[in-house]
């Protein structure tokens, strides 16, 4: 049993990490982005990114921007909340200082709680947009809207991976 505890906190340390990279290169790739687009936020390029791919017929555009900027506004606040007690917790995420090993079990266990909490929180809000989104646009519309928001996260990861020069 013992081993495979370690093992599945090895697991978890070693998803967590790549996810960590991730996020790191992402930042990196943002800032970048932000410095050459004249200091756009990534939210400021995503809602650009949508406008110029999701077609929304005339009548619908309204609904549908007040919809999707409330949404994100309300992302954006879970985003800060965890944030908030990642900080508490001196827990630093998206960076090579990520350090739940130096945590004693209690932190562990609070930042654990407060991660399945986020995740909780915005998985609710994901479900509260589709239902938001379908009493203005259809379900099929919905997909398309996923395939333009997949579109931009697969944009943004290719710039990120040309923005690094590759060691041989």
């Amino acid at each position: 049993i013992f081993v495979m505890n370690t093992n599945l906190t090895i697991n978890i340390y070693n998803i967590m990490m790549r996810k960590s990279l991730f996020l790191f290169l992402f930042t990196l790739f943002a800032l970048q982005l932000v410095a050459q687009n004249e200091c756009k936020s990534i939210f400021t390029m995503q809602k650009e990114y949508v406008a110029a791919n999701f077609q929304v017929a005339d009548s619908q555009k309204v609904a549908f921007w007040n919809i999707y900027n409330a949404f994100l506004q309300d992302e954006a606040e879970i985003h800060h909340q965890f944030r908030e007690v990642c900080k508490a917790l001196n827990v630093r995420r998206g960076n090579e200082d990520f350090n739940m090993e130096n945590l004693d079990n209690e932190s562990i266990e609070r930042y654990y709680i407060a991660y399945y909490d986020y995740k909780d929180k915005l998985l609710e809000l994901n479900r509260q947009f589709f239902e938001n989104f379908t009493k203005v646009l259809s379900p099929s519309q919905f997909i398309q809207f996923k395939k333009v928001l997949r579109g931009f996260k697969s944009d943004i990861k290719n710039k990120a991976k040309d923005a690094c020069p590759k060691s041989e």
